[in-house]
């Protein structure tokens, strides 16, 4: 039993999108860049692009499984934007890199009704066509 609801259950939402992947011998491979096929061309960096699927993880927004955090305004419903890695050093907070991207930071910008957190998943997906 994971402790979420039937209802939270049937409204976890999935995107197929694409992303940079970053491989480095001193850490796991990571996915950057997440959003639409240009969006990540527009980066251009000569690391590998690649097919992902994204799911939106209910919950607690330090479950395990969830890699990533995104933010979704509250006028663009159902639209996920600045997919950013979960951050894994302890001084430092998980969603850091979508902190950052918030002038007035993130409960702020909740509390005034301008969007929220998203918590995600996002793995490699088997197809890169």
């Amino acid at each position: 039993m994971t402790g979420i609801s039937e209802h939270d259950r049937v409204s976890v939402r999935t995107w197929d999108l694409w992303a940079t992947r970053m491989e480095s011998n001193k850490k796991p491979t990571e996915l950057w860049n997440v959003g639409e096929r240009r969006f990540v061309e527009l980066h251009g960096t000569s690391r590998p692009i690649v097919r992902v699927r994204v799911t939106e993880c209910v919950g607690s927004s330090t479950a395990p499984e969830v890699t990533h955090y995104g933010w979704e305004w509250s006028d663009k419903p159902g639209r996920v934007s600045m997919i950013y890695p979960r951050v894994y050093a302890s001084h430092l907070r998980p969603e850091m890199f979508v902190q950052m991207c918030m002038p007035e930071g993130i409960e702020a910008a909740v509390a005034r009704g301008r969007g929220k957190l998203v918590c995600l998943n996002i793995v490699e997906s088997v197809s890169d066509a």
